[in-house]
């Protein structure tokens, strides 16, 4: 399974984000719910390589959908990797089927 990702515009600074919206809360001030929903997004090194880690409260007007890899590119970024591994691609001829799971779980 393949979480949604989405590319959105830090409230504060303006810094372009990718990660996943994680949650809707409404806006907390002085110990009271305001009247406003607020939208975070979760970056993490799998999300936005160098990127801002971290939960960063969103503009709501910036939000996008990032669309997934479909299975041809992912089949496709797996032939190129194996192309690069030299003899350890023997690896994937002897286990073709944990060699394709490690791929997906760690790119």
């Amino acid at each position: 399974m393949e979480i949604q990702k989405y590319k959105a515009n830090e409230i504060e600074t303006g810094e372009e984000l990718i990660g996943y919206i994680t949650e809707t809360r409404e806006y907390l001030g002085n110990g009271a719910y305001g009247n406003g929903t607020s939208y975070v997004i979760s970056v993490t090194e799998k999300s936005m390589p160098n990127g801002n880690y971290g939960t960063h409260t969103v503009d709501v007007d910036s939000i996008e959908v990032l669309p997934n890899k479909s299975d041809e590119a992912k089949i496709a970024e797996f032939i190129r990797w194996a192309e690069n591994c030299g003899e350890d691609v023997f690896y994937i001829f002897d286990s073709p089927k944990e060699a394709i799971s490690n791929f997906f779980n760690n790119a």
